[in-house]
């Protein structure tokens, strides 16, 4: 075969040597074109599961709006390795354009990307972070309304009831979305969104899933009694874990294999939950307008949002 017809060749792309964790760089008027097209279709997505118009909005502006929230979210090194990426930046961002909530609470803040999308909310009366290390937030916390900071107890917890107010909790902490569900029931939260909550394919590409899924909840008849899945996770290389492969230190495999059971337990709690939802979406999928600002691994981190039953 031609060499012209092989992968890589008159494709119109220079290809250079470069640092590992060079960024993306797009250029200002695309950019600008490509946040007001995503702008657009997370705004009519959220309008419609929450039931609200999207009309009457200057997109050119909120572009403008965002551009200046998105520089100041890379300022401070939001879109790192383990937090969200800049498509659902902009999917939280316009989620608090639109719905303006009261409250706002986030189980497993890490450096606090996805809570920056919320930072100076005129609407916010009170806002909530946990995580057990607390203190790589990265945000200030002046930016947000009445803030609490915790790092001593898990979300199911704590005291509160939300009831009647305008509130979104957001799960990033890689537990059990089914009883996340019933415990923000129990609280009152009438929104919840929650990460990774992903098919089988992002399930198998975790070490530390949540599970059952947001889909094996929402699924009730598909997922049965007994059902099982098995998967391969294969560790990433760094030297760190080969040493301690070599020195056959417990952590040092290279592989781990999982095995999930669908047990009575689990198949009542996803019914338990799956009686208080209300309705159920993805989150808008933003990836045709919004690169990913650094390299990294192909993981799937769909993302969810319910409505809960008050």
């Amino acid at each position: 075969m031609h060499k012209k017809f092989l992968m890589g060749n008159n494709d119109g792309i220079v290809r250079s040597k470069a640092s590992p964790d060079a960024t993306t760089v797009i250029s200002p008027r695309l950019r600008t074109k490509l946040t007001t097209l995503a702008i657009i279709k997370s705004m009519q997505s959220f309008s419609e599961f929450f039931g609200m118009s999207a009309e009457g909005f200057d997109y050119d502006q909120l572009a403008a709006k965002y551009e200046a929230v998105a520089d100041n979210a890379v300022s401070l090194e939001m879109f790192i390795m383990g937090s969200i990426q800049e498509k659902d930046h902009i999917n939280f961002w316009c989620l608090n354009q639109l719905y303006h909530p009261e409250v706002y609470l986030e189980s497993g803040v890490f450096i606090g990307s996805s809570m920056h999308a919320f930072a100076d909310s005129p609407t916010l009366k009170e806002t909530v972070a946990i995580d057990p290390n607390i203190h790589k937030l990265r945000v200030r916390h002046d930016r947000f309304a009445d803030l609490k900071a915790i790092r001593d107890s898990d979300f199911s917890e704590l005291t509160m009831d939300h009831s009647g107010k305008k509130s979104v909790a957001y799960f990033d902490d890689h537990i059990d979305p089914a009883s996340r569900i019933l415990q923000a029931h129990e609280k009152g939260f009438r929104y919840v969104v929650f990460d990774d909550a992903t098919g089988l394919e992002g399930l198998c590409q975790r070490l530390y899933p949540a599970v059952p899924t947001i889909p094996m909840i929402v699924n009730p008849d598909l997922y049965q009694i007994r059902d099982s899945l098995s998967w391969t996770y294969k560790k990433k290389f760094t030297m760190k874990a080969l040493m301690k492969k070599l020195l056959m230190i417990k952590g040092g495999e290279m592989s781990v294999r999982l095995d999930f059971i669908i047990t009575d337990t689990i198949r009542e709690r996803c019914d338990k939950a799956n009686s208080v939802i209300v309705k159920h979406a993805r989150f808008p999928d933003l990836s045709d307008f919004v690169a990913q600002s650094r390299p990294r691994f192909m993981c799937d981190t769909t993302k969810y949002i319910l409505e809960l039953k008050q």
